[in-house]
């Protein structure tokens, strides 16, 4: 049988080619022999072509005010993936993603990426014109068009955004229940401060004796609290504000992602963080083609933390200087050791990629051994200091009233 096929080379030229097969597999293993992208493919005088359109201009600013949640971008790579290596043409299993996808947004980026490769766009420009995929996806997607293995790297780029959720995720949880802890705190000290003290005040003043110094230190920081309740719910308010009005300022940002680095127990938690997040992502980008050179700018993005997004950056340029890139991590010393030391064995090893993700691999099991560490730290000390809040209260009324009863 005859079939036709539109495939864009290594170099970025576009063609059409007919190859003759006995089946359409036969056909598929043909054309991906050379690692071109199979853009289109079907029998003889079928709809093997490409369309150029001029929809694609129109719908750039359009769909950048849709962009879908970063797990629907996930799922989507991993359909493509699964697509891609069944046989199946890049446009059709975009346009097979689409109608497949969990919701409206989803389906908007996988036919907005379509509409783009019929326009003659490569399958990167068109996701670097989609706006909602990272630098660091973008990579990946660019390294597997470029080598022909476009299925592997979009099972990465899946991978990575996984990887990346389930940590931030460990996270978030790890810090709910002292935020919850904390707020709730703070709403029983002002409950008792407005409501409850201030009836223990009316109470014991009735009886017109000295009171204990610990009741009497309660009562005056009760009456100080609601005389300048004002002026203290201002400057609350204001300390948030303020830190967000100083992390609007480059140099500020930098230097508050500096100081959480070096908060107890929280910047040890981050510092992991970062660290496994950089080094799989470089393992990632080794292992898929990436130039180190590239890799080291690409997972810049990654990382959250200015200074440390600052030290890496810092190490990119070494590594141009000619230095080695152990060498240049080492002076990142935000970072945990192990990553230049492993550095290093790679580099001498020409395994780069490899120890970079062994290196991940350590520090993920690191970090989440400190989450549950924290997790379990946190609840009783937390509980520590409401009950010891409560209790202070209640000693200081049950003080009074055995002083009051003792001299009557």
């Amino acid at each position: 049988m005859t079939y036709e096929a539109t495939v864009r080379s290594v170099s970025g030229e576009t063609r059409r080619q007919t190859v003759e097969a006995p089946d359409r597999a036969a056909a598929l293993r043909l054309l991906r022999a050379h690692g071109e992208v199979l853009l289109a493919f079907g029998e003889a005088g079928g709809a093997a072509r490409i369309s150029r359109s001029n929809v694609f201009g129109g719908l750039r600013a359009w769909f950048t005010r849709f962009r879908p949640k970063a797990l629907d971008v996930e799922f989507g790579l991993q359909q493509l993936a699964s697509m891609l290596r069944s046989g199946l043409s890049l446009l059709v299993a975009l346009r097979t993603a689409a109608d497949q996808a969990r919701n409206r947004r989803a389906a908007r980026v996988w036919t907005f990426l379509a509409d783009g490769i019929e326009t003659g766009l490569s399958f990167h420009e068109a996701a670097e014109a989609c706006r909602c995929f990272d630098p660091y996806v973008l990579a990946l997607i660019r390294v597997g068009e470029q080598s022909g293995e476009l299925d592997r790297t979009l099972v990465c780029a899946a991978e990575h955004l996984e990887q990346t959720r389930d940590m931030r995720m460990m996270l978030v949880n790890a810090l709910i229940y002292p935020v919850l802890v904390v707020i709730m705190t703070i709403g029983v000290v002002g409950f008792m401060v407005v409501k409850v003290i201030p009836q223990i005040q009316a109470f014991l003043s009735q009886a017109n004796q000295t009171l204990p110094a610990i009741t009497q230190w309660l009562l005056d920081f009760s009456l100080w609290v609601r005389l300048h309740a004002v002026a203290l719910a201002v400057g609350i308010a204001a300390v948030p504000i303020g830190v967000w009005l100083i992390r609007r300022v480059p140099a500020g940002r930098e230097q508050t992602d500096r100081a959480m680095l070096y908060l107890p127990v929280i910047g040890p938690i981050l510092r992991l963080f970062q660290t496994a997040v950089v080094a799989r992502g470089l393992s990632i980008l080794l292992d898929s083609g990436v130039t180190l050179l590239e890799g080291l700018r690409t997972v810049t993005f990654l990382i959250r933390n200015r200074r440390l997004a600052r030290r890496m950056a810092d190490a990119r340029d070494a590594v141009i200087r000619g230095e080695t890139l152990a060498h240049a991590l080492a002076g990142a010393t935000e970072f945990m050791p192990m990553l230049a030391k492993m550095a290093a064995v790679g580099e001498s090893t020409g395994t780069l990629g490899a120890a970079f993700a062994e290196v991940a691999r350590f520090h993920e099991i690191m970090l989440k051994s400190a989450i549950r560490r924290f997790g379990t730290l946190i609840e009783p000390i937390l509980i520590l200091i409401v009950g010891g809040i409560v209790g202070f209260v209640y000693t200081a009324f049950f003080l009074a009233l055995f002083s009051i009863a003792t001299t009557a």
